[in-house]
């Protein structure tokens, strides 16, 4: 098999890494939601997207595109210019860059438009674009017409997994030949109300807008979009055309817990043999092991299963632990691909970012790892040579990647 590195990060997101290791938090309070009671936040990009499009190569109508898709655009273009790609070297490339719930937005104003000829008789108005700016594989088509890119083309769907699993599907396209060049990653646009009330129901968003990874008040999860996408390449391809290497893709851990559609495996078993199957495949031992982005997104539950799998995977090991949604809040299918981002930038800088609103009297003794160094809000300066990125999803779709400092 052939090795897989990475030569470029794109980020819309709602923080940079920059921006993580400065402490800065994206959470804010909605505009215009009626949500009494609640004190509810989101997280995102402030940027205007649609400006962002406009300015992209090619004649790009913001307005035909559901912001899932202008997000994918944006960060798919930072991603070129990260690698320092040219346009003539993008033909071939494949491109797997996926969403777990496609487009929201359109979706939501859709039903708005029926509800209202169904209630007045009021003529029923739906644009014909809406059709192709709903569909869950858009942000990947419309990647693929942004770059000229005519290779394996795909959207993953594997809820808050999506992201990961998109990473791995161009890990296999490179490795087996089907590609030497890849786009991967995700983007998400879920915040609508109708997003958060949804979320509300289940028991899984924050009511007050807190996001407290492995803190004894975390009380769920905070609803946040943007995209993230990596330029992956064969090792052969990177060298050939001089491309500076931030890091390598090294394994990919895939399970499910086929347990529950929405609750994780109690003990983290399955959680466990994605990260176990990660490492076996990256030939690495989990004392070599410096740092692991968690999953952990602030649910009572979630937290403390992923802090049992890693202490029994992890036993006698002490590799650093956090958790960025503290300051980013959940991007649901794009949370991978942007947690992924940051485990590569904690490799190349040194650099650690921790876990916002957390103090070392505020963990949940239950999420006290026994055998990882979990990380306050600080970040800790330190050599990262190899990292692994969680992702954990409704459903039971299991996703961890293994990334490790480029060497010949």
């Amino acid at each position: 098999m052939r090795r897989v590195v990475v030569t470029g990060v794109g980020l819309y997101a709602p923080l940079t890494f920059e921006e993580l290791l400065e402490g800065k938090c994206a959470l804010r309070a909605p505009s215009g939601w009626e949500l009494p009671g609640l004190g509810i936040r989101i997280s995102g990009p402030t940027a205007d997207p649609a400006a962002l499009v406009r300015s992209l190569p090619g004649s790009w109508k913001p307005d035909r595109l559901d912001p899932v898709s202008q997000f994918a655009l944006i960060a798919a273009h930072r991603a070129t210019e990260s690698a320092g790609l040219l346009q003539t070297d993008l033909g071939p490339a494949s491109v797997s860059v996926s969403s777990s719930m496609g487009g929201e937005r359109t979706h939501d104003a859709a039903s708005r438009l029926l509800a209202e000829h169904l209630l007045t008789g009021k003529r029923l108005r739906l644009s014909p674009f809406t059709a192709p700016k709903l569909m869950p594989n858009a942000s990947a088509a419309n990647v693929s017409i942004l770059l000229g890119a005519h290779g394996p083309n795909t959207g993953m769907s594997a809820a808050c997994a999506s992201g990961a699993y998109s990473i791995a599907q161009a890990f296999d396209w490179l490795r087996l030949g089907r590609a030497e060049l890849a786009f991967a990653g995700a983007s998400e646009a879920p915040c609508e109300e109708i997003s958060a009330r949804v979320f509300y129901a289940a028991e899984a968003l924050s009511p007050t807008g807190n996001s407290l990874p492995f803190h004894r008040k975390r009380d769920g999860f905070v609803l946040a979009e943007g995209a993230a996408v990596l330029v992956l390449e064969t090792l052969e391809h990177a060298l050939a055309r001089g491309a500076e290497i931030l890091a390598e893709l090294a394994g990919v851990g895939l399970s499910c817990d086929a347990y529950h559609v929405v609750a994780p495996h109690p003990e983290g078993s399955f959680a466990r043999r994605a990260m176990e199957l990660a490492l076996r495949e990256a030939r690495v031992e989990p004392g070599e092991v410096d740092y692991i982005n968690a999953h952990a997104t602030g649910t009572p539950v979630g937290d403390v299963a992923e802090v049992r799998a890693i202490d029994e995977l992890f036993s006698g090991c002490a590799p650093f632990l956090s958790s960025t949604k503290g300051a980013t809040g959940h991007l649901l299918g794009a949370a991978g691909a942007l947690e992924a981002a940051y485990t590569v930038q904690a490799i190349r800088t040194g650099r650690i970012p921790g876990t916002a609103g957390l103090t070392p009297d505020s963990v949940d003794p239950a999420c006290s790892p026994q055998h990882a160094r979990l990380l306050a809000a600080e970040p800790v300066e330190t050599s990262v040579s190899v990292a692994i990125s969680n992702s954990f999803a409704f459903g039971g779709h299991n996703a961890t990647l293994v990334f490790r400092r480029h060497s010949n």
